[in-house]
């Protein structure tokens, strides 16, 4: 738990919680423990963690994209090809491709590492709050209240959104089997498949993202 920060970005790394926070630090909370430790400060919102094939990447919010490894560091920003600086989600899918949204919509990020190539990806909105890939799906949340579905693979013309009414804004979404967890300004709401509220929790409290651990235990903050 932590009540010193707003934490906006989640990630597990070897059973340990890795949390940005919208001061800009990256603190870890090893397994088991009550107290976590800076590891690292940067001067914008931490919006995503995530960690692929011992390389961690991290989104900010006016900084663009860090690609953190044992043998080098890369800083993507709008100055080097990234569409954008303002990046409010990271994620990869099965085939280690990197997806990212931003104020210029949705891409997808692969090729080499020094040089990397950006597509854009078709969803209803282009201002892509969250998302979360599952399977041969993305959902995906907007700063204009939808909620929906895009496959992976083709143009997107098959989206399926839906406008949710919830109390304040969207600001993360989890896809399990049989669920969605969404977090709002308001609270977390339990979803079915169809996008209609089964419960919630924590109603009246922020919450900015969502992960979950090997055995289906929910972490928010």
């Amino acid at each position: 738990r932590s009540s010193e920060w707003s934490v906006t970005g989640l990630e597990l790394i070897s059973q340990h919680v890795v949390f940005g926070t919208r001061q800009g630090l990256i603190n870890m909370l090893p397994s088991g423990g009550r107290i976590s430790v800076t590891i690292a400060k940067l001067n914008r919102r931490i919006s995503g963690i995530l960690y692929q094939d011992q390389t961690v990447w991290i989104a900010t919010q006016g900084q663009g994209i860090y690609r953190i490894s044992r043998w080098s560091v890369q800083h993507y920003t709008k100055s080097t090809g990234l569409p954008d600086n303002f990046i409010y989600k990271i994620a990869s899918d099965e085939k280690g491709d990197i997806w990212f949204s931003c104020d210029q919509g949705l891409y997808r990020m692969f090729g080499s590492i020094q040089s990397p190539t950006y597509i854009s990806q078709k969803v209803p909105d282009p201002l892509v709050n969250d998302f979360c890939i599952r399977g041969a799906g993305i959902w995906f949340i907007t700063q204009q209240g939808q909620i929906g579905m895009r496959p992976l693979a083709g143009t997107g013309a098959d989206s399926t959104t839906v406008q949710f009414t919830s109390p304040g804004q969207l600001n993360s979404i989890l896809k399990l089997d049989h669920q969605i967890m969404l977090g709002t300004q308001r609270g977390l709401f339990i979803l079915d498949a169809k996008f209609s509220i089964r419960d919630s929790l924590s109603v009246g409290t922020p919450v900015y993202c969502l992960q979950h651990d090997l055995e289906g235990n929910i972490i928010y903050g």
